[in-house]
């Protein structure tokens, strides 16, 4: 148990919480509302954007996100009874979603602003880019992310 504790703190808490009916997620829109400074503009992201970074960034995490994600209900993982449940969006996220806001957008704003078609981005993400690296276009969640928004399927990661 200490080793998930030092891995996911407050993970054994909240699995308890959980486990008694006292968890009480906070939902992505409460936890962008409350961000100040460079991460203010996370509280204008939309719905697409949202889902877009959750389903980028989300997959890869092994808690359980029990938080509402824009009227995306929680997810369920095989092995839900022993899943630790995440509480709210973590800073990874927040991170994402701001670098997604900031320089992907909507597919939508794309075209309005003249800014360049995805078609001109990479498709494929670059496996020497560092993953926590999100100002990289050939980043791993960046790719993930046009690929959620465009609603294309998910390809297996080189």
């Amino acid at each position: 148990m200490q080793a998930v504790s030092t891995v996911y703190p407050a993970g054994v808490e909240q699995w308890a919480a959980e486990r008694a009916g006292d968890l009480d997620p906070v939902p992505f829109r409460a936890v962008a509302d409350r961000q100040t400074g460079i991460y203010d503009c996370v509280s204008d992201c939309s719905r697409a954007e949202v889902s877009g970074a959750v389903k980028a960034t989300c997959g890869n995490c092994a808690k359980r996100r029990a938080w509402d994600a824009e009227g995306e209900s929680p997810e369920s993982k095989s092995g839900e009874e022993t899943a630790l449940p995440c509480r709210e969006p973590c800073s990874f996220l927040v991170a994402a979603a701001r670098e997604f806001h900031r320089h992907e957008g909507d597919a939508s704003d794309d075209e309005s602003s003249g800014e360049a078609s995805t078609d001109d981005r990479p498709t494929e993400s670059d496996p020497s880019v560092p993953r926590g690296d999100l100002t990289d276009p050939a980043n791993v969640y960046r790719v993930r992310y046009r690929r959620a928004r465009d609603g294309q399927t998910e390809r297996p990661e080189p």
